[in-house]
């Protein structure tokens, strides 16, 4: 009986990893859809969005702005490791950080991004980004 738990556990794990990535690639696939529809001037992604504009970096090569994204959180949940991606000019994407974020642990999301080499600011908030020190980064 204990196998049979642990093997439960494992597939709903797996099960759950498969959803997160599947709502991720099929929001960047709508994403890049609308990209090839319409002139975009600028990508925002917040949160959970952060996390699939992240994703869409390669097929993208206008500016990006990432507030609090989600991307560590989503490859946790997801079993994926967000440190595949390679941005071909990092200094088109910028990245807000907020370091009393809950949802988005402070240093992995920090790690992550430098890792990547983009802009990254960071500031006094939590995952919100409502208080002045964000929308001055934001406006940057």
């Amino acid at each position: 009986i204990v196998v049979a738990v642990a093997v439960g556990s494992l597939l709903a794990r797996l099960c759950v990893a498969g959803v997160v990535r599947f709502s991720v690639h099929h929001g960047a696939a709508n994403a890049r859809r609308l990209l090839r529809r319409h002139r975009v001037a600028m990508v925002v992604g917040f949160s959970w969005g952060g996390g699939v504009a992240l994703d869409l970096l390669g097929a993208w090569r206008g500016p990006t702005l990432l507030l609090a994204p989600a991307a560590v959180v989503m490859g946790k949940i997801g079993l994926a490791n967000p440190r595949r991606k390679v941005v071909d000019d990092p200094t088109r994407v910028r990245v807000v950080l907020a370091r009393f974020d809950d949802f988005c642990p402070q240093p992995a999301s920090g790690e992550l991004f430098d890792h990547l080499s983009m802009d990254v600011v960071e500031v006094a908030d939590n995952h919100a980004l409502c208080g002045r020190g964000a929308s001055e980064a934001i406006v940057a």
